[in-house]
């Protein structure tokens, strides 16, 4: 009978110490809130607790956040365990609105959830986050077809030091809008489904992530330990580093590997607009580059100097923004 009264006692404060534990939680929510939408950085219909009686958490209604990549969800449950009040699963109610340079994306799927875990600390640094969604698809505002899909995507960051995060990442049968490869390659054979994208590395940002308003921190330095590409059967490779200069141009070289590199050639000249006239060079220098690999494969670098990319020595045009 003692045994049995201390186990109701521990029932008992458990429960309570959720729901006050999620009170709080929600009060504080509500504060964040509150300052970013006064930085026009977010807004909420309504918080409240979630997770009683073993879990604490905040239940947010019409939700969303406005700085950078906007993001819309009619609902977000996020909850921890007592045991462990820092580590953070969640739930998004589909379908949510992503806004990206202005074009709107209805995102839809079967199922969308994540995890967080913070660290002890005022501004209660991110140390870990992962996202899933099965069989996503987003669909332009303006389109009556899905404008991207997938059979499933995920994203996961570990911290790695002050401002380090290791990524893993990956999407499997993404399907682009139709005729969309055709339209930018109509010489080279690509279908408008992508086998599978999958990538490993470490992304360094300005200041870590924190669950407290602040500016958002941006990139400085980039590592790909692998990033593989399969389309088509054609795969793609990449490794090295590149640091990011403050106006966004990557500095550095990457390790590019190509199977099937006459197509991805081919490719390459539609998607990125390679001057023509540099197509002779570039196919002399993947014959030479390919006849010591002995799978017909090449390796070669791609490099990022000046605001300028090139692969081996030859020019390809301005390097992307990566910021």
């Amino acid at each position: 009978m003692r045994f049995a009264g201390w186990i109701a006692a521990i029932v008992v404060l458990a429960m309570a110490a959720s729901w006050f534990g999620g009170q709080e939680i929600a009060r504080r929510a509500q504060a964040a809130l509150a300052e970013m939408a006064q930085m026009d950085r977010a807004r909420v219909g309504s918080v409240s607790a979630a997770g009683f009686p073993l879990r604490v958490g905040v239940d947010f209604r019409d939700l969303a956040l406005l700085d950078g990549p906007q993001v819309e969800t009619p609902r977000l449950v996020a909850t921890a365990p007592l045991w462990n009040p820092l580590d953070w699963s969640g739930d998004v109610s589909l379908p949510m609105a992503v806004t990206l340079n202005g074009m709107r994306f209805d995102v839809t799927g079967t199922q969308a959830g994540g995890g967080l875990r913070a660290g002890y600390a005022p501004d209660w640094p991110v140390r870990a986050a992962r996202i899933a969604i099965s069989d996503p698809a987003a669909t332009y505002e303006a389109a009556e077809i899905p404008s991207l899909a997938a059979r499933d995507l995920r994203l996961a960051a570990a911290q790695e030091g002050a401002g380090a995060y290791r990524i893993d990442a990956g999407v499997d049968a993404l399907t682009l809008p139709p005729g969309l490869a055709a339209s930018l390659t109509p010489n080279a054979k690509f279908s408008d489904t992508i086998e599978t994208i999958t990538a490993q590395g470490v992304v360094t940002f300005s200041t870590p992530f924190t669950l407290s308003p602040q500016p958002a921190p941006e990139i400085t330095a980039l590592t790909i330990d692998t990033l593989r590409l399969v389309w088509d059967g054609h795969e793609i490779g990449l490794s090295g580093s590149l640091t990011v200069a403050p106006d966004g141009r990557p500095e550095g070289t990457l390790n590019l590997r190509l199977h099937d590199w006459e197509d991805w050639l081919e490719f390459a000249q539609g998607a990125f607009n390679i001057d023509r006239r540099a197509m002779p060079v570039l196919t002399i220098l993947g014959n030479t580059l390919s006849q010591g690999t002995g799978d017909g494969s090449i390796v070669a670098p791609l490099t990022f100097r000046n605001g300028e990319m090139a692969l081996g020595p030859v020019p390809l045009g301005p390097a992307p923004l990566l910021r």
